[in-house]
Formats: structure tokens, sequence, C-alpha cells
């Protein structure tokens, strides 16, 4: 099922509850509304699924080169986590029919293991001279699989709801059944997320291939609308007061758009073709013209629109069919 598949019918999911709250007893005419206030801490669990993806072409000068890098990031949250709050306000129309509208906001952190960082490319090599004698122009295979850590980061969602609402009371304690739309907010920062970049260089000293790789983390935020449904069991404490407990089930796919925080771990190689791998160059040495293969100055700067265009390709996926949330707080009536 696509993307928009899915929305939509969530979206109807969330309308159709509303309006069974609605419909099952209708308002009485000339019925006086009631106005309620409720706070409640909430405590998300269960496991939210996310992921991120990259996808690129790591060598970047010539059409005699192909291939592909990337890696899949696991976004996913599991177990207890941060709690979060809710607040919001009820209005009856009568005895058991009314609406709700609430604000709710939670945290979780990312725990999941993660695949391996992947690249694989071939490229079509210069003839060039090593003394007297000639190396003629040959295609190279490079492949690597580099382990990946787990990732690192913290999901903030804030969700605005507008339910329909029924109330059901009893014998000492009530019970209020809620559903319809929830529009959510999404954003938080995560990390690392590799890039690798290769050069093809030729001159008339010798030939070879440079390396640029460095890590970054990544920012996201976005909206989306999906919809919501919950109930709660209420035992008055006072005149006005009434203590609550219940649970929130919250469906909310979101796609943000991730974008590059902040660019780390940043070092050149230089490895002379067919020969040997040279030790990792700095940005300093390579500045101060000390490159490490002793043969020439290699300055090199990235650039950060090709850096961009590579990782920014795709949104981050959180795809949370179902957040469960379990509630405690106060009704103020």
């Amino acid at each position: 099922m696509t993307f928009r598949a899915t929305l939509n019918t969530r979206m109807k999911a969330g309308m159709f509850a509303m309006a069974v709250v609605l419909q099952t007893w209708s308002i009485p005419v000339g019925a006086q509304p009631r106005l309620e206030m409720f706070g409640s801490l909430t405590l998300p669990f269960g496991t939210h699924t996310g992921r991120f993806v990259t996808d690129y072409r790591p060598v970047q000068n010539g059409e005699s080169t192909e291939g592909r890098a990337g890696q899949a990031l696991s976004l996913d949250t599991s177990g207890l986590d941060f709690g979060g709050f809710e607040g919001g306000i009820n209005v009856l129309f009568g005895p058991r029919a009314g609406i709700q509208v609430f604000v709710n906001r939670s945290s979780r952190t990312f725990d999941a293991p993660n695949t391996p960082f992947e690249e694989q490319f071939s490229y079509r090599s210069f003839g060039y001279w090593i003394g007297d004698l000639w190396n003629p122009e040959h295609v190279a295979f490079e492949e690597r699989s580099e382990p990946w850590p787990d990732s690192q980061g913290t999901v903030r969602n804030w969700h605005v709801a507008t339910n329909g609402l029924l109330r059901f009371d009893g014998h000492g304690a009530d019970v209020t059944v809620t559903g319809g739309l929830l529009l959510s907010r999404a954003s938080g920062r995560f990390a690392k997320v590799a890039f690798h970049e290769y050069e093809v260089l030729c001159t008339s000293r010798m030939y070879g291939l440079c390396h640029m790789q460095l890590n970054a983390s990544m920012q996201f935020k976005g909206w989306s609308l999906g919809g919501n449904v919950g109930g709660e069991i209420a035992v008055p404490v006072g005149r006005h007061t009434a203590v609550t407990a219940g649970i929130r089930l919250l469906t909310s796919p979101r796609r943000p758009r991730a974008e590059v925080a902040e660019i780390v771990d940043y070092a050149w190689h230089f490895k002379h073709c067919n020969t040997e791998v040279c030790p990792p160059i700095s940005l300093g040495e390579l500045e101060a013209g000390q490159a490490a293969d002793g043969t020439q100055s290699l300055t090199r700067t990235f650039s950060e629109s090709t850096i961009r265009a590579a990782l920014q390709k795709n949104p981050a996926n959180f795809d949370d069919r179902f957040i469960p949330e379990l509630r405690i707080g106060v009704r103020i009536f």
C-alpha cells in the first residue's frame, strides 16, 4: 500500500470515529455546554519503527566511473522512554456527548542496531609512467563493507487533536471514550551518517585515487495528519476534581525532511594506483602542503552542496501504525 493510500485510510478512520461518537447520541436542543479541563502525564511504550536511507554515486569525476554507496539507518525506538504531557478541554453538550481538543508532547531516543555502510564502484584509470615503465589504462573495481554503530539521537513529537467524546457514568466513576483527527509534528536529530567521495587523479608523476570520507549528523522536522482513539476512567476526589487513568493510541505516518546538521570526522586518504594505501591525510596537512605520500600537495575541500544533495534526497521515515501511551492525570469540571 502506498504512503498516500495509507494516509487517506487513516484520515478516514479518524473522521469516522469522530462521526460515530458525535452521532451516537443526538445533542439536545438548547442544552447548555459544560466545560472541563484536564492534564495528564503520558508514558509512550512499545516499538516505534523508523528508517533513513542514503544512496548516491561516490565517484564524482568522469563518465567512465560508475557505482553506488549508501546505508540504511534504523530510527527505531523500543521500551519505556521519556515521559510526556498532555493537556486539553472537553465540551459536553449533554449528559454523554461532546467534543475534545488536546495537545500532547513526548520524546523518545533511538536505540536499534544498524546494517553496514556499503560501497562499490568501478573506474577507468589513465595511462601513466613509473620511471621507464608505462602502465596502460585499465578498469579498477573497489568494494567495501563497514560495520556501523547504533544510531544515536532523539525524536520529539507534538500532537494536536480534535475528537468526538462519549461519557458513560457509573457508580462512583465514569468512563470516557474519544476518537478523531490528529495533526502531528516530528522533529529531532540523529547520527551518524557516512559520506564517501572519490576522485581519480592523474599527474605527470603519479596516478591514484583520492578518497574523502566524513560523517554527518542529521536533523529533521515535518508535519503529518493521522488519527487517534482513546479511553479513560475518572474517579471524583472532590466537588470539581477527578483523578483519571487511561490509554490513547496515536496513528501518524511521518515523513519529515532530513537535513545535514553538522559535518564531523573529516579526513582524506590517497591510494597510489596498483601500489599502496597511504596513511590518512588530515585537512590541516593538506592545507599545509604536507601530503603523506611525499609527492605533491593534495589540497582538497569538500563541496557542501554535493554532500547535501547526496544525503538529503530521502526523508526520515517514521511509519508508526499506532503509538500507545499510558495517561495518568487530573480533570477539573
